[in-house]
């Protein structure tokens, strides 16, 4: 899949004095906490850094909801090739969940 180009109001080529255009990517906003919850749209954004702010924000809106207590919970940032790019957990200080078996008879 190709980027979109779009038009950039505000930088422009000074030789030919036409606006340059700058390609988007797209990035997908994964909930995981063992089993992924897919975002199959996605968001556009110029770099990869403001996919990771908006993973970062998501995440406190995660962890501002009373209903989310998931600690194991995190927003994983994929580009546009599946690849893994940033793993943001919604509760960083908790410990995530381990299952522990104790001794049997």
């Amino acid at each position: 899949m190709l980027p979109r180009l779009v038009a950039c109001q505000g930088i422009r080529d000074p030789s030919s004095g036409k606006y340059a255009s700058i390609a988007m990517r797209t990035y997908y906003f994964d909930l995981m906490d063992g089993i992924p919850t897919r975002d199959r749209q996605g968001l556009e954004f110029l770099t990869i850094s403001g996919a990771i702010e908006h993973s970062k924000d998501l995440a406190k809106r995660l962890r501002d909801d009373p209903r989310c207590r998931d600690s194991a919970l995190a927003v994983v940032v994929l580009d546009e090739s599946g690849t893994e790019i940033h793993r943001e957990r919604v509760y960083p200080d908790k410990p995530e969940s381990v299952m522990a078996l104790g001794s049997i008879g």
